[in-house]
């Protein structure tokens, strides 16, 4: 599945240095053996980002990662190969469509023994 929604803090154009979040559909599990299902970037569209490059990649899916990609494919490869940041699991990204004037702010939340970085994500609407 593709995204359809790209919202990037800059403008109506996708620029270098843009922090780039995506509204995915997210739709939590029904089961306890099923997973959430979600849009993801399809691979051409997050390397193109990746390309620019954008300061910062976001998704309220469940992951980055699809089903389809492989270790070194896909939008988690080409954001993280060149170290930017992706952020998952975003809440009320849909609030802020055609929202303009936004300051984006992640304080990571140090976790004693964590193998991750967990963040806490902040977008200031003025």
């Amino acid at each position: 599945m593709e995204a359809y929604v790209l919202l990037a803090f800059g403008g109506p154009v996708t620029l270098p240095g843009d922090i780039v979040l995506i509204v995915a559909d997210h739709v939590p599990p029904v089961a306890d053996d099923a997973l959430p299902q979600f849009k993801t970037l399809m691979d051409d569209a997050a390397e193109f980002l990746a390309t620019l490059p954008v300061r910062a990649y976001g998704t309220e899916g469940f992951s980055v990662w699809s089903m389809a990609e492989t270790v070194t494919s896909g939008a988690r490869y080409s954001f993280l190969s060149r170290t930017i940041p992706v952020y998952e699991q975003l809440f009320n990204v849909d609030r802020l469509l055609g929202k303009e004037n936004m300051f984006f702010v992640g304080v990571p939340l140090n976790i004693n023994e964590g193998d991750g970085m967990i963040v806490r994500l902040v977008v200031f609407v003025y």
